[in-house]
């Protein structure tokens, strides 16, 4: 390794520098990422000098996304820097050798268009708000409504990690089918508060949707809650980065990662997401819900996620999906019934392409109970195979999208789920609480 405290003049760029006001500059953080062939005994050795020699502040080390580490610069330090740039400059002009690029951190978006709705407050009136229609589309090849779920495995032994906002805990949509224990595990959490909390909600309506025992797809897998988004749904890219190498020290598989969330494009998140695929976990993202094009987006353009977009009830693609060949798979995604915080039993509906993801997560940890050790690129491979193809009408399928909607229609269906009749929002019978 090149020596560390050899400084140099060399030419050098930050892949995005946006820190435009005062309060973003109060505490900046940078993630800095190391050459190939940088070892983790390396990261520490530079992580000490920054700290001793260069007024930086080196937050946390990356060892397993990226080779690499954080640093942060408070108020005072960017007074006596003047700027971010010269701050950022010191630091590339000692270590040019060893950088590969560096990147400020980012905001991201949860994944969702429209607020929660109470149900007591928001009754719909129509086929439309029998919010459990995502199921019901699921396990047939037509639009046509059975009102039931039918499915042969449940996605018991898989392990899910939510990347969101935490989740209620207390849901009875979380227990064992017995109702003796708790299917969540272990978590993660960035701001002192348990994982298995939910100030949002946005975490629990999805984790309900991917594994609820009503309102989800495999209802007897574990769900890690990886609690990285703070009440007011404002998420940190690094913040997320981090979540992720926890995944990585913490891992039980087989596993898959759900991503509801996106920003910009960048090469650290796409890193970071690559980093668990290559190691055979399964990652799904949302595709976004600004109307364009998802391969503009984090993590959805990296090609080793599935990316998903979404439809409404009849097979259009809604209105606020990101397309485009990004996109791998659509699924329901609007007017979503799931769990919410608040109490043990409460629900709400919600759309956007952050419900859409966890009906596909859902449907891989099933395939993944089948098969455990099937690799993420398998996993997509087969969602796609067994998808409804050329049901979403072209009109509303934006240019470039795969005409393919999810399908886990089994041959030989072991349970099936009643979930309404038409006339009412949820009909809550034995049969469907399993």
């Amino acid at each position: 390794m090149p020596s560390i405290s050899a400084v140099s003049t060399a030419s050098w760029s930050l892949a995005s520098m946006k820190a435009s006001t005062s309060e973003q500059a109060a505490a900046t953080s940078y993630v800095v990422v190391l050459k190939d062939g940088t070892d983790s005994s390396e990261v520490k050795q530079l992580c000490s000098y920054i700290n001793a020699n260069l007024g930086i502040q080196c937050r946390k080390m990356l060892q397993h996304t990226v080779s690499g580490f954080i640093v942060q610069m408070l108020r005072e330090e960017v007074f006596l820097m003047q700027t971010t740039e010269n701050m950022m400059q010191t630091l590339m002009s000692a270590l040019w050798s060893v950088v590969s690029y560096v990147r400020e951190d980012e905001q991201l978006q949860l994944s969702s268009a429209v607020s929660f709705e109470d149900l007591s407050a928001a009754y719909l009136g129509s086929d439309a708000s029998q919010g459990l229609w995502g199921l019901d589309r699921l396990d047939k090849r037509s639009p046509a409504r059975d009102y039931t779920f039918a499915y042969e495995r449940d996605g018991s032994g898989v392990h899910l990690y939510v990347v969101d906002t935490g989740i209620n805990a207390q849901h009875v949509e979380f227990l064992t089918a017995d109702g003796s224990s708790s299917r969540i595990g272990q978590g993660f959490s960035l701001d002192g508060l348990p994982p298995a909390t939910d100030c949002n909600g946005h975490g629990t309506h999805v984790s309900g949707t991917a594994a609820g025992l009503t309102y989800g797809v495999a209802k007897d897998a574990f769900i890690h809650p990886l609690r990285v988004i703070g009440c007011d749904g404002s998420a940190s890219m690094l913040d997320v980065v981090k979540a992720l190498e926890w995944v990585h020290s913490s891992l039980q598989a087989p596993a898959v990662v759900l991503m509801s969330l996106g920003g910009p494009a960048t090469a650290i998140l796409d890193a970071a997401a690559q980093s668990l695929t290559d190691i055979g976990v399964t990652i799904v993202v949302a595709g976004g819900n600004s109307a364009g094009d998802a391969c503009g987006d984090s993590p959805a353009r990296q090609p080793s996620v599935i990316a998903v977009g979404a439809i409404a009830l009849g097979d259009a693609m809604a209105s606020f999906s990101n397309g485009g060949s990004c996109i791998d798979i659509l699924a329901p995604g609007v007017n979503i019934l799931s769990a919410a915080p608040g109490s043990p039993t409460a629900t709400a509906v919600m759309s956007g392409t952050s419900m859409s993801a966890p009906h596909v997560v859902g449907a891989a940890a099933q395939l993944l109970q089948a098969n455990p050790t099937a690799q993420p690129w398998e996993v997509r491979q087969t969602l796609q195979s067994q998808s409804s193809w050329n049901w979403v009408s072209e009109d509303t399928l934006m240019e470039g999208t795969p005409n393919v909607i999810l399908n886990s229609l089994l041959p030989e269906p072991l349970q099936v789920a009643w979930i309404g009749n038409g006339s009412n929002m949820l009909v809550l019978t034995d049969a469907n609480s399993r």
